[in-house]
């Protein structure tokens, strides 16, 4: 998807792929084993993800993803917000912002040298997990549990109904 182009309800399935470039945008996509990618300037809005993987590359904006399966790696310079997941995972790579992810349910991986602000787990489902590994800024946990590692940083966590925080050796 080039500059000016737009996408509407792609379905992506197993070994295909869908690249969002720049000035190209995707909408409502569906990832059901197959690969998403975000390059600088593309942008993908509301994309579900099943099965496969949603990469969200340097310069690549995306907003509203729902992962039930799949796999949302965000690599640094990515712009990424408002994902909400409820099984598979959201990988944040070195260098890279997140801001805004629900967890009902699957996890967050916060690599070191990666930051993600505001992230919320909710009821409804096993609540999700938090690896931090890099930093979190104003976690709110319900229902889920913070694994913060060796080299971890959390500033801010609230921990309400049925929450955990593990704090390993060297994490903080």
């Amino acid at each position: 998807i080039n500059t000016g182009g737009t996408a509407n309800s792609t379905t992506v399935q197993t070994s295909g792929t869908q690249n969002v470039l720049s000035g190209g945008s995707a909408t409502n996509a569906l990832i059901n084993g197959g690969t998403e990618h975000v390059t600088s300037g593309g942008v993908a809005n509301n994309t579900s993800g099943v099965a496969g993987l949603i990469d969200v590359q340097s310069g690549g904006t995306v907003s509203g993803t729902v992962l039930s399966g799949a796999e949302q790696d965000v690599s640094a310079g990515g712009i990424v917000s408002n994902t909400f997941i409820s099984g598979g995972s959201e990988k944040l790579l070195s260098g890279a912002t997140v801001s805004g992810t629900t967890l009902q349910g699957g996890q967050q991986i916060v690599s070191a040298g990666a930051t993600a602000s505001g992230t919320v787990t909710i009821g409804g489902g096993p609540g999700g997990t938090q690896q931090v590994l890099g930093s979190a800024v104003g976690t709110n946990l319900t229902f889920g549990t913070q694994n913060v590692s060796a080299g971890g940083v959390t500033t801010g966590t609230t921990l309400a109904f049925f929450a955990a925080e593990n704090v390993s050796s060297g994490g903080r």
